[in-house]
C-alpha cells in the first residue's frame, strides 16, 4: 500500500514561500552592500590619488595664470599685477615657449597668447614665492619681484613672525587736510582686505591693530617710511619693496622714529614723484600689508 504525503497546510505553504522570498532579499541586500563598499573604496582611492598629485590645482593655476598673462600682454601702456592666489605658492611657475608651466612633483602646462610684437623676459618663480607680472614699454616681465626689479634694489626683510588673519584686523588711516584725498583712496582699496578701515584725523586715537599716518612733503621726490618696532620695520620693508617694483621708484627710505611709540604704526611721507604715482603707491601699500599678514 503506497502512502501519500499530505500536502502542506495553507499556513505552512505561505510561511515557506515568505521565508524563501526573505532569504533572496537578504542575499541581494548583501550583494548591494558589497558593491557599494567596493565602489566607495575605488572612488576614495581615486580622489586620494588626485589630491596627492594636486592635479586639479595645477590645471587651475596653469589656466588662470595663462589667461591673466595674456590679458596683461594685450593691455596698452604700463601694467603691474601681483598674483597672490594662495594655491599658487605650492608650485613653481614659469613661462616658456608660449606655455605657462606649473610644477611640483608633476607638471601641467597651458598655452598663453602673447602678441609677436610683445617681447618677454621670464625668470619664473619658485615654490613658496609670489608671482609678479609686469608690462612696461612693450615688454612683459614674468617672475618674482626680486627678478623683475632689475636694477632697483630689493631689501631683505625681517623674518619675524607676523602671520595672522588680515580679515580680523582693523586699520586706522590718519590724515590731514593735504592727504585726505589720498587717505580716501587708500581706505577704499583696503576695505575688502580688512575687517574694518577707519579714516581719522591725525589728532584722534582709537583701538586698532595698525595705524598708517599719511603725510605730504615738498622737500623730496620719493617716499619716506617711519616705524618704531621690529614688526613695523618688517612692514616698512615690505611696503618699500612693493613701491620699488610696482611704482618703479628708487627714492625710498625707511627708518626708526621713537615718537611713534610701541604700537604697530607707520608714518608714510609722500614726495612729488610719489604723489604723481598715487595709484601705484596705494597698490604697493596694500600688497605690503597682505604680505605682512600672510
Amino acid at each position: 500500500m503506497v502512502m501519500q504525503r499530505k500536502p502542506k497546510s495553507g499556513k505552512k505553504a505561505k510561511y515557506w514561500k515568505k521565508s524563501k522570498k526573505a532569504g533572496f532579499n537578504v542575499y541581494f541586500a548583501i550583494i548591494d552592500i558589497i558593491l557599494i563598499i567596493t565602489a566607495s573604496l575605488i572612488i576614495f582611492s581615486f580622489i586620494n590619488s588626485i589630491s596627492n598629485n594636486r592635479l586639479f590645482e595645477r590645471k587651475f593655476i596653469a589656466e588662470d595664470v595663462a589667461l591673466l598673462t595674456g590679458t596683461i600682454a594685450a593691455l596698452p601702456g604700463r601694467t603691474s599685477y601681483f598674483y597672490d592666489e594662495p594655491a599658487s605658492k605650492n608650485f613653481s611657475i614659469n613661462l616658456s615657449n608660449g606655455f605657462i608651466i606649473v610644477v611640483d612633483k608633476n607638471k601641467n602646462s597651458f598655452p598663453v597668447f602673447i602678441d609677436k610684437k610683445t617681447e618677454y623676459t621670464a625668470k619664473g618663480k619658485k615654490k613658496g614665492e609670489s608671482l609678479f607680472i609686469k608690462k612696461y614699454q612693450n615688454r612683459l616681465y614674468f617672475g618674482d619681484k626680486e627678478h623683475i626689479a632689475g636694477e632697483n634694489k630689493i631689501s631683505k626683510c625681517s623674518e619675524i613672525e607676523t602671520k595672522d588673519n588680515i580679515r580680523k584686523k582693523i586699520i586706522s588711516i590718519r590724515y590731514n587736510t593735504e592727504t585726505k584725498a589720498f587717505a580716501d583712496k587708500l581706505a577704499e582699496e583696503l576695505k575688502t582686505s580688512f575687517l574694518a578701515v577707519k579714516k581719522e584725523k591725525s589728532s584722534e586715537n582709537s583701538i586698532v591693530d595698525i595705524i598708517i599716518i599719511a603725510e605730504k612733503t615738498e622737500a623730496n621726490r620719493g617716499v619716506e617710511i617711519y616705524y618704531n618696532t621690529e614688526k613695523g620695520k618688517k612692514l616698512s620693508c615690505l611696503i618699500k619693496n612693493n613701491i620699488v617694483t610696482i611704482a618703479e621708484m628708487n627714492e625710498i627710505t625707511y627708518s626708526r622714529d621713537s615718537s611713534l611709540g610701541n604700537r604697530l604704526k607707520l608714518r608714510i611721507v609722500l614726495g612729488k614723484t610719489a604723489l604723481a604715482r598715487e595709484e601705484r603707491i596705494i597698490t604697493a601699500i596694500k600688497n605690503g600689508l597682505k604680505e605682512y599678514y600672510s
